[in-house]
């Protein structure tokens, strides 16, 4: 399988049971939002990966076809800490239709490798030193996510809330051109290629 920067990679959360748990439950009835729909060019920006201490630019992601979501977030706010949570519960899937899910935050680097580890979170997280992108982007409730095709335009919006995520992973399988699989397809897919025996040798 391959997709996202450097090859297809599996996140803890792709192999996860296929019903949700109770906290996931709780999310998807109070915090899955409807979408604004958008279509308008999405601001470039370079900002340090907390994670990584590497920059990293939108339009990088462009140049390799592959589709973004944004999560803009409050590291002091519980109820972001926990969409990250539901987020990286669709990070592995993402990836496999080319698509990376990157965090925006202003606040302190430190308290957000806090959330990040509590949360078991391992997308990048980007610093935004004075809130210059979330300004530039208009964000004006935590967490708002976006959508962001291959070509750098706007999709769709979610303010103060997230995406539900087979919806989601529609959408990014049609912007980045993948055959759709729902994530117990991609599971059986997964452990059935982990699995294959080499040619010659047997």
């Amino acid at each position: 399988m391959r997709g996202g920067m450097g090859g297809f990679s599996m996140s803890p959360g792709m192999l996860a049971a296929a019903m949700p748990n109770m906290e996931k439950r709780q999310i998807e009835g109070k915090y899955v939002m409807f979408p604004d729909k958008v279509v308008n060019d999405a601001k470039d920006f370079i900002l340090t990966n907390l994670l990584t201490q590497k920059p990293v630019q939108l339009t990088s992601f462009q140049r390799e076809r592959q589709a973004v979501i944004l999560v803009f977030w409050d590291a002091k706010n519980p109820v972001s800490g926990d969409i990250l949570q539901y987020l990286e519960d669709m990070h592995g899937f993402c990836l496999y239709y080319a698509t990376q899910i990157v965090g925006i935050c202003k606040d302190d680097p430190n308290s957000q490798i806090a959330v990040s580890k509590a949360k078991r979170t391992d997308f990048p997280l980007l610093y935004d030193a004075g809130g210059k992108v979330a300004e530039a982007y208009h964000i004006n409730a935590y967490p708002t996510v976006m959508v962001i095709d291959p070509f750098g335009k706007r999709q769709e919006k979610f303010r103060g809330g997230c995406p539900e995520q087979l919806s989601t992973l529609r959408l990014v399988a049609n912007m980045t051109g993948y055959k759709y699989l729902t994530p117990d397809e991609l599971r059986q897919q997964y452990l059935t290629e982990s699995h294959e025996t080499p040619k010659g040798s047997e």
